[in-house]
């Protein structure tokens, strides 16, 4: 069976005008979480330094149907200051995964908008070297499709500065179209969500106040009506759950991780299949009972 499971149907989406954003990509009928929206290799990709007659060279050795895709992207005003490939290029590039030293530039995938509450992740495969776009939630018909361009768990006003900067763009989803009393109660979440993400890395020795965090961070973005990022806390509390020896819960760690994996990845992805080999057998962690002596955690 192939890596990535297109279907022969038609894909469950459009792409249209949006009012105030340009073109945009709207469902075509209902979507269920953990679906795979779409697959799409890269046209090319170009690391941190990106001269523009590298870009240039790299465009005129495209066919013209893609050539023609990607001078049809638009160009966001704070990059009108390069040259057009350059611009282009900078506004709609995607990162190659976390941490990436190259990005990628993807000519559908480049019609998603952006929201702070995005109903659609985003993440790079790279054993089929495609970017895969996975529904977050269950999602009706005509509904706009959204990913996120920049980091969710940031305070509003430094999310909207970001977008301000590097894109030309007030956003206005719902996350930051909310009251200022509900404003202040989110940017607070985001706060303590930071010293959680903070603190977990420094924890790996005190696994029970590890866990205890996880699940904080994971009520702070259930609150925040956000998918991103929560599969990787719940396998923080799994990591916890494993150093400390203490098989039925990391087993339900594992679980609850491939559960919320699975609105980020889908369930074919190679990192959604690990995680999953882990809820069946915890002890394949390679750092299983690291800390000698069995300690019990909290479960989910």
């Amino acid at each position: 069976m192939a890596l990535n499971p297109r279907a022969s149907a038609p894909r469950p989406f459009k792409v249209v005008d949006v009012p105030g954003k340009g073109k945009g990509v709207v469902s075509t009928r209902a979507i269920q979480a953990g679906e795979l929206v779409l697959a799409e290799k890269p046209l090319f990709t170009a690391g941190l330094v990106r001269p523009e007659a590298s870009l240039a060279a790299k465009v005129a050795q495209l066919s013209s149907v893609d050539q023609l895709a990607f001078y049809s992207l638009s160009i966001a005003p704070p990059s009108t200051c390069y040259g057009p490939h350059r611009a282009r290029f900078d506004t709609n590039a995607l990162p190659l995964g976390e941490d990436a030293t190259e990005a990628g530039l993807f000519p559908v995938g480049a019609r998603f908008n952006h929201s702070c509450r995005p109903n659609v992740s985003r993440f790079w495969e790279e054993a089929a070297g495609e970017e895969w776009f996975v529904a977050s939630v269950n999602i009706p018909p005509s509904t706009e499709l959204t990913i996120y361009y920049n980091a969710l768990d940031s305070p509003r006003a430094e999310r909207q500065a970001y977008l301000l900067r590097t894109l030309g763009f007030k956003c206005t989803c719902e996350r930051c179209d909310l009251a200022p009393d509900e404003v202040e109660k989110s940017d607070q979440r985001m706060r303590f969500y930071a010293q959680i993400e903070a603190l977990i890395p420094t924890l790996f020795a005190e696994p029970h106040k590890l866990v205890t965090l996880a699940k904080a961070g994971l009520n702070l973005l259930a609150e925040e009506g956000l998918h991103t990022g929560a599969a990787a806390l719940a396998y923080d509390a799994f990591q916890g759950a494993a150093f400390a020896g203490d098989k039925e819960a990391a087993k339900a760690w594992a679980t609850r991780a491939c559960e919320l994996k699975v609105r980020e990845t889908g369930r074919e992805a190679g990192s959604y299949k690990r995680m999953e080999s882990l809820a069946a057998d915890p002890t394949r962690y390679n750092a299983w009972g690291f800390l000698g002596v069995k300690r019990q955690v909290p479960r989910p």
